[in-house]
């Protein structure tokens, strides 16, 4: 295991040169991924990255845990995970998108989809061949739009994207055998995990992320149990442990530092947190995962 002594730094999206800044980045390449070095070290994207694999080898880690790359598979992960490869080499077609691509109003319906609402679920996806014949040819119209563009160009690039997507999303939810709730679901579950994103380290109480959704306490404890069957408080420390676990697999921080960086008053209550949600000390994890 390779440790960085900061922060976990984060990786720019990458662009088409001849592209302005936008929401969505396409790439195909014969080496998409070329990393021939036997460890790169960990590193945080800042954006949705999705890949459809014509060949690969190499294993590709999302946080800590490992997934091997195969030719015909589809892997993807969400903003703020961590990031590291070993001995990867693959080609295929890669997709980046900005939260902000999620964000507008017209997409409503995608961030349903499982990879974003769901990615802890898996970040790899057997095709068929029926579906990868499928999915090739829409990414192939897709990447001619992108590195081609032609009267219409945002439109048709966006049009071919949302099929893409939905496309996805169905082969998800069919080899998830139904396990995830569909487009139609209510979103409460999705706005308090938004919420819990952008709070985790400073709002720690189910009082505080009611007051961020306008709601009691006991209405949103009632609803978050029922759509999740997790309480709030759940959903917040399972937040809280992922980030400590990144920052104890991934960085050299000591457990008080890290313990400060989640709003822990002291290392000996984060101890106490994190030994009680997974039956060991952050020292003997740290040991253990080298």
């Amino acid at each position: 295991m390779h440790f960085l002594p900061g922060p976990i730094p984060t990786q720019a999206m990458f662009r088409h040169p001849s592209e302005r800044a936008r929401l969505v980045t396409v790439r195909h390449s014969d080496s998409l991924l070329d990393q021939r070095k036997s460890w790169l070290l960990p590193h945080r994207k800042q954006y949705y990255l999705l890949l459809l694999l014509t060949t690969g080898s190499g294993r590709y880690w999302v946080d800590t845990v490992p997934y091997e790359f195969r030719a015909d598979s589809l892997f993807f992960s969400t903003p703020e995970q961590v990031h590291a490869k070993e001995e990867v080499r693959t080609s295929g077609t890669a997709i980046c998108l900005t939260p902000e691509f999620f964000a507008l109003a017209t997409n409503a319906d995608l961030r349903q989809l499982p990879f974003v609402q769901h990615p802890h679920l898996s970040h790899a996806l057997r095709l068929a061949p029926a579906d990868w014949a499928e999915l090739r040819s829409l990414c192939q119209r897709l990447v001619q739009e992108y590195e081609q563009p032609a009267d219409l160009h945002d439109e048709l690039l966006y049009a071919y994207l949302r099929v893409l997507l939905l496309t996805l999303g169905r082969r998800c939810y069919q080899q998830l055998g139904g396990a995830v709730p569909g487009p139609a679901s209510p979103s409460l579950s999705a706005r308090l995990q938004a919420g819990i994103e952008h709070h985790y380290k400073t709002l720690r109480d189910v009082a505080a992320y009611a007051r961020l959704l306008h709601l009691s306490a006991n209405h949103l404890n009632t609803v978050i149990k029922a759509q999740s069957g997790k309480t709030v408080l759940q959903h917040l420390h399972e937040r809280q442990l992922l980030e400590a676990k990144r920052l104890l697999y991934h960085t050299e921080r000591s457990v008080k530092e890290i313990a400060f960086e989640l709003g822990f008053q002291d290392a000996a209550y984060f101890t106490r947190f994190f030994k009680r949600l997974t039956g060991v000390t952050p020292l003997h994890y740290r040991t253990a995962s080298e």
